[in-house]
This record gives C-alpha cells, sequence and structure tokens, in this order.
C-alpha cells in the first residue's frame, strides 16, 4: 500500500494525439513494472506506428473497471471524430477494420500510455454522419474497444511511426508549467521550461494551441 497525495502542476483533460499499429505485427512488449512500460516496444520487420489526428477537442480516453467472478476486468475506449467524408479518409478507415488493433496516446499533459497488447488488443469501430443541411458537421465518429486483465499502462520508450521515423521516449513535463513545440505529424521537437528561448531558422507555419 502507498499514500496518495495530489501532484503538483497543471492538470489538462483531453488528448494530444495518438498512433496505432497492427498487435499482430509487434514482435514483444516488455511487462509492466508499478504501471509503466520502460523498454522499447519491438516491431517486426519493416513494421510501425501509424499516426491518426483527429479533430482538436474531441479525441478522449475512458477506462472502466468491471468487477467478475474471475477478478477485474478493466474496458478500454478510445474515441474521436474527424471531419469530411472522403475516398482518401474511407480507404484508411477500411484497412482498419477487422484487426486486432494497439495504440499509443499522449495526453494532453505530455505523458503516454499503451492500450491494448498481443493478448487483449482493440477492435475499431466507426460511424458517419453527413447531417442534413449545409451547416451540419460531415464526418466520422470512431472508437477503439477493448478490455483486459489491468488498466493501460504509462509508456516511456520509444516508438517508430510511419513518415516520422523514430520517436524519443517523452519528458516527464515540469510542475511549474513548460511548453512543448511539436511537428505537424507530432514529433516532440522540444520543451521549454519557463524563461527559455527556442529559434526556429527554417521556414515554417505554426499553429498556437492553448490548452
Amino acid at each position: 500500500m502507498k499514500n496518495i497525495n495530489q501532484l503538483p502542476g497543471d492538470n489538462l483533460g483531453g488528448l494530444e494525439q495518438f498512433f496505432y499499429a497492427d498487435a499482430d505485427e509487434i514482435d514483444s512488449i516488455a511487462p509492466a513494472v508499478n504501471g509503466v512500460i520502460t523498454p522499447d516496444i519491438l516491431m517486426k520487420s519493416g513494421k510501425v506506428f501509424y499516426s491518426f489526428r483527429p479533430s482538436q477537442g474531441t479525441l478522449g480516453f475512458k477506462e472502466q473497471q468491471k468487477d467478475t467472478k474471475g477478478g477485474a476486468i478493466f474496458t478500454s475506449e478510445l474515441k474521436g471524430y474527424v471531419p469530411r467524408d472522403s475516398p482518401e479518409l474511407q480507404s484508411a478507415l477500411l484497412d482498419m477494420y477487422n484487426r486486432r488493433l494497439v495504440v499509443i496516446y499522449r495526453d494532453n499533459n505530455g505523458l503516454l500510455k499503451l492500450v491494448g497488447d498481443k493478448n487483449f488488443w482493440l477492435t475499431f469501430e466507426a460511424d458517419l454522419d453527413t447531417g442534413t443541411n449545409p451547416t451540419n458537421r460531415n464526418g466520422i465518429s470512431f472508437s477503439f474497444k477493448g478490455e483486459g486483465p489491468n488498466p493501460a499502462p504509462f509508456y516511456g520508450g520509444a516508438y517508430t511511426v510511419d513518415g516520422s521515423g523514430t520517436i524519443s521516449p517523452p519528458v516527464t513535463p515540469p510542475a511549474n508549467g513548460f511548453c512543448r513545440i511539436l511537428r505537424g505529424d507530432g514529433v516532440l521537437l522540444a520543451t521549454l521550461l519557463p524563461g527559455q528561448d527556442a529559434i526556429i531558422e527554417s521556414g515554417f507555419s505554426f499553429v498556437v494551441r492553448s490548452i
């Protein structure tokens, strides 16, 4: 048993981004120690994670405990929304159905969690709603669902993403505030503490998000 105390610093809800992979394309995942997986996930040769960036403010994760005769079961659901139905989007989503999936998500506090594994994976669902008039939203609500004997562990290893290369393990956010600079594909470029500066020398465009 351990003491449970409030943590200092900001408490930001919602998720920033997530990455997904086919569980059958993962070679091995180290067991969690005290709820954290530190070693890198090992992928089979040539296999990678893929990025998924839904509409800002729509991505969230919920985990619930169910007590059964065999012990506790944890149900997981990651859900979000993607605007504007298109052939390209439909093609990408079709490739996710009927697969056993795992997800790495990054929350708005800068922490990663791994949802699903080779034995207890996630399945993908999506619902299209075009609305009935031009002022309605046209898009797809999606979810990844699964259940297993343990809550989703935090992840402190590296992972390889298609088109982005290997993404380094996350840096624990400082308690007194911080600013993260990310590339458009979600790669973390820098974490700035109060009073620090960043100089960007190449051409770029940027979006400022207040979270």
